[in-house]
C-alpha cells in the first residue's frame, strides 16, 4: 500500500458478534488468520483499514419469550443487566 492510498474507517462493524456466534474464544483466532465475513485482520491490512467502531452485543439473561411478552404490553420495563465497573468485572 502506498502513502497515497486512502485510509479506510469503518463506522460500524459486527465482527465481534460474528466471532461470538461462531464459538466465542475458540473462534477468535479466525480474526487473525482470515475468516468468512466482511472483516478480519488479513482483509484489514490488505484494504488499508485505519480504524473503526466495533459493535458489541451483550446477550440478555431474560428469555426471548419473556422480552416479547413484556414488549407487547401497553407499558413495559425490562430489567437491566448488572453494571460493569471500570475493571470489567460485574459489581
Amino acid at each position: 500500500m502506498s502513502d497515497l492510498s486512502p485510509v479506510i474507517f469503518d463506522g460500524h462493524n459486527d465482527v465481534l458478534s460474528g466471532i461470538f456466534c461462531a464459538g466465542g474464544m475458540s473462534a477468535a483466532s479466525t480474526f487473525l488468520e482470515g475468516r468468512q465475513g466482511a472483516i478480519d485482520a488479513v482483509k484489514m491490512r490488505a484494504g488499508g483499514f485505519g480504524g473503526g467502531f466495533f459493535a458489541i452485543y451483550v446477550p440478555s439473561s431474560a428469555s426471548s419469550d419473556f422480552r416479547q411478552q413484556e414488549m407487547t404490553k401497553p407499558r413495559y420495563d425490562l430489567p437491566l443487566s448488572e453494571p460493569v465497573d471500570r475493571t470489567g468485572r460485574l459489581s
